[in-house]
């Protein structure tokens, strides 16, 4: 015959019905316990990836910046160069306009003002079009405007001055 061995519980109240019941809750609890620290745990590799995802943005941000700083100061510099050489080359080409055995009608009234669209106005253009950043634009529309500003009092001089001459 089988030796079966009879053990008493320490819990005289508990069916073997209420037993069950109570190690399910237990499991349940400890289920529980365990989801909620799982769900933490994601929340905090969830916090952590967020936290990356903006770090690695806003290094990408700041190199972008960098580099388009360094193409727009690059640009720009070759801009001042070129700036500088079409300033030189117009007021040579505005002084031989007006020049004593040139010849230009000094009473014209549109002479300094056709010479600006058809000889000024394009130099300037192309040294616009080798600024390829929004701040470069910038930078030459503010830049242009005073070279055009220096023309307009050189020529609106030299013409008076001319013409009083004559």
């Amino acid at each position: 015959m089988a030796n079966i061995r009879q053990v008493t519980s320490k819990v005289d109240s508990l069916t073997p019905s209420d037993r069950a019941v109570s190690g399910l809750e237990t499991a349940a609890s400890a289920m529980g316990q365990k989801a909620t620290a799982t769900a933490i745990a994601a929340g905090h590799i969830q916090q952590s990836y967020n936290e990356i995802g903006r770090n690695v943005g806003q290094g990408i941000s700041q190199a972008g910046q960098a580099v388009v700083k360094h193409i727009t100061d690059t640009q720009t510099l070759k801009a001042l160069q070129l700036s500088a050489e079409a300033t030189a080359n117009a007021a040579q080409d505005w002084n031989a306009t007006v020049a004593a055995d040139a010849q230009s009608d000094v009473h014209d009234p549109n002479l300094a003002a056709d010479w600006k669209k058809e000889k000024l106005g394009p130099a300037l253009d192309a040294i616009g079009q080798t600024l390829g950043t929004q701040e470069g634009q910038q930078w030459w529309a503010t830049h242009r405007v005073a070279i055009e500003q220096h023309f307009n009092d050189t020529t609106t001089a030299d013409v008076s001055t001319l013409a009083g001459q004559q």
